[in-house]
């Protein structure tokens, strides 16, 4: 769909570098994405100020690791770009929810609540910080925010 679009994925776990690798190689489009070993509480080493959006999969990251990936993700951000962090959404019974929690924290993530995901966002210093209508089946809820358009 976006012909000019190039993707950079990253991670620091070996076995998900290998996979994506795999899938990159197998997609038809693996011209346009690259796969890199880098924590994310580096990424604006790699990428100052040059990025037009930044995933950050929320399940699967620490909650101590969470400040300092969005600060990160914010520095590598062009002023106007976006952040789109990324929450296990489950069904939207107490106990459907319990359970998408139970998910997240067997994956390594902390189970956001959509507020406290909101203030995290905005207290790294973005913009526009919401929760986006989930309109889709996936079970992933989004929480965006955007890099102030005149920098910071």
């Amino acid at each position: 769909h976006w012909q000019q679009a190039r993707v950079v994925g990253i991670d620091i776990h070996a076995p998900a570098l290998l996979l994506a690798e795999r899938n990159v190689a197998s997609s038809g489009v693996s011209d346009r994405i690259e796969i890199r070993r880098l924590d994310v509480r580096d990424l604006d080493v790699e990428f100052d100020a040059s990025l037009d959006l930044v995933w950050l999969p929320g399940p699967f990251l620490p909650f101590d690791v969470v400040p300092s990936a969005l600060a990160a993700a914010s520095r590598s951000l062009c002023p106007g770009g976006w952040l789109a962090f990324g929450l296990f959404g489950g069904p939207p019974d107490p106990i459907g929810q319990r359970l998408a929690d139970l998910r997240t924290l067997r994956a390594g993530g902390h189970p956001w609540s959509a507020d406290a995901a909101v203030a995290a966002v905005g207290d790294a210093g973005f913009a526009n910080v919401r929760e986006v209508d989930r309109s889709w089946n996936a079970p992933v809820r989004l929480v965006v925010g955007q890099v102030p358009a005149d920098g910071r």
